[in-house]
Formats: C-alpha cells, structure tokens, sequence
C-alpha cells in the first residue's frame, strides 16, 4: 500500500517543474531587459554628454580663430567640425546627430553672442518592450544632450 502511495504523489508532481518555469521565466526575462535596457540607455548618455563637450571645444576652437578665406562661413566650418567629431566616435553606430535648438527642447540654454551650444541626439539601439501601458526601458526619442562654450 506504502508503494502505491508513493507512486501517486510522484504522479502528481510531474509537470510542476514546467509550470513554475513558465510563471517565472517572463519575470526574469523583463527584470533583465530592463537592466539591460537602462544600462545601455546610461552608457548612451554618458558617451553624448562626453561627445557634445568635445565638440564644443572643438567648434569653441574654430569660432576663436581668424578665417584667412572671405568664402568660407565660420557657421559651416564649426558644423564640419562637429561632424567630423561624431564620425570619430564610437558612438556613430548609434545614429548620433546635431540636433536644431527647436528639437534641443527646454534643457538648452538661451543662446547669446558669448555662449556656444552644441545639442546632440541619437536613437535607442534595442526595441522597446510596451507591456500593460508600460515601456521598458521608458526612454526619450532621441536620447539628447548639449553642451555650451563660453567665449571671449
């Protein structure tokens, strides 16, 4: 009787490994594309902040020296410069753009005759998992940042 017993509760049993697996694999799977997702959202950022400093210096650098050619627009030799900036980056695999003062939104600061804004953006490299109203990770599009020169 004891062997019966025992062969009826391993009976019940089967499966239960398949059902928890099932309940819990979709948990795990969003906590971990969410830390995922908001890693490569930081790492994103942190790499435009530093690559909007950096063309900022560069472009600082061009709008101070005097241009030997009458032809050659100051505007279009700073904006060659930040373009030449961003294709030496590693973040060129991301789309990375300059972006007008009317896209910048209201972080960018009043521009004035002394002060050199560069605003860059780029998109979000994974998809966006939209779960109950819900996006993982919840981020802008575009990423964006600026970054400003004082000159003299």
């Amino acid at each position: 009787m004891k062997r019966h017993t025992r062969m009826l509760g391993k009976k019940r049993q089967s499966g239960v490994a398949a059902i928890e697996f099932a309940i819990v694999f979709p948990v795990f799977f969003l906590v971990l594309y969410a830390l995922i997702g908001y890693a490569f959202v930081f790492l994103i950022q942190s790499g435009l902040q530093s690559l909007a400093s950096e063309s900022a210096r560069q472009a600082a650098a061009i709008s101070t020296m005097p241009l030997k050619e009458v032809d050659i627009s100051r505007d279009s030799l700073i904006d060659e410069r930040i373009e030449a900036t961003i294709n030496a980056s590693w973040l060129e695999r991301f789309d990375v753009r300059q972006l007008d003062a009317a896209d910048c939104g209201d972080a960018l600061p009043a521009s004035d005759g002394g002060r050199l804004v560069v605003c860059l953006g780029a998109d979000y490299p994974l998809p966006i998992l939209n779960l109950l109203g819900i996006s993982i990770p919840g981020t802008p599009d575009p990423l964006k940042t600026h970054a400003s020169v004082f000159l003299d």
